[in-house]
């Protein structure tokens, strides 16, 4: 990323121990950049703000009117939430199922979110220390995932057991960022990166589900179109940190 402000050094403020790494990629690449451990409240930002043009935060800060009234050279805020649990619709005891990315979208959408990005999903699951699993570096018997009874009992036909369990199911099943079932319990839908993803292509599913495969952070299957949907697909939601 380069910000061509002619011979004025672009100013970076990182709050909320964004990773070390891009601290470091920033500053290499010729920004002045200063790091915060810790979100700032409202009349915190306000003081560090002035002079910054770049601005990024987690979820514990937020840009309000008058943190933007203070800096009026601010160019972007880079950020992004993303919901602790799978989507379950009120009433309901188990998350959303045979949810496709456009269905995903749509639940999203009425919430006044979005569908993650992949990159999203990935950073929000593995944590800082990139971890192959939400919940550390081996696997273990955390999450719901790994089943071996995944069928009906039906003499003439395979049919794939329901084997949600409700969202909170699990404590221990959480990532780094206290995020719940991304290893495990559903598929869920994520938007793919890049002008080479295009419709009816730009999903991809992320975390596994009940059965032995890829319960990891990094995994996904993208074999599947947009409008592809199962027992075991459901919806998580982002959004950007307000």
């Amino acid at each position: 990323m380069t910000l061509d402000r002619a011979d004025e050094q672009i100013r970076v403020l990182l709050l909320e121990n964004i990773h070390p790494g891009a601290a470091a990629r920033l500053s290499k690449d010729g920004y002045q950049v200063e790091t915060v451990a810790r979100a700032l409240d409202e009349d915190e930002l306000i003081g560090a703000i002035g002079g910054v043009q770049l601005l990024g935060i987690r979820s514990g800060t937020h840009v309000t009117e008058r943190v933007l009234d203070a800096a009026p050279g601010l160019l972007a805020v880079g950020a992004f939430c993303i919901d602790r649990y799978e989507y379950t619709a009120p009433g309901d005891d188990l998350p959303l199922n045979y949810a496709s990315f456009q269905k995903a979208t749509s639940v999203c959408e009425g919430l006044g979110k979005r569908v993650c990005t992949e990159s999203e999903w990935n950073f929000a699951c593995e944590g800082e220390e990139m971890r192959p699993y939400p919940y550390g570096f081996s696997r273990e018997a955390t999450c719901n995932q790994d089943r071996t009874d995944l069928y009906e009992p039906n003499p003439h036909y395979q049919i794939l057991a329901d084997r949600r369990e409700p969202a909170a199911a699990r404590p221990g099943c959480v990532s780094p960022f206290g995020v719940y079932n991304m290893a495990g319990n559903m598929d869920e839908p994520v938007l793919r990166e890049g002008s080479a993803h295009v419709e009816p292509y730009r999903n991809a599913l992320k975390g596994g589900w009940w059965m032995a495969a890829r319960n990891r952070c990094r995994p996904a299957t993208t074999a599947h179109d947009d409008y592809y949907k199962d027992i075991q697909v459901g919806v998580r939601c982002c959004s950007g940190a307000t």
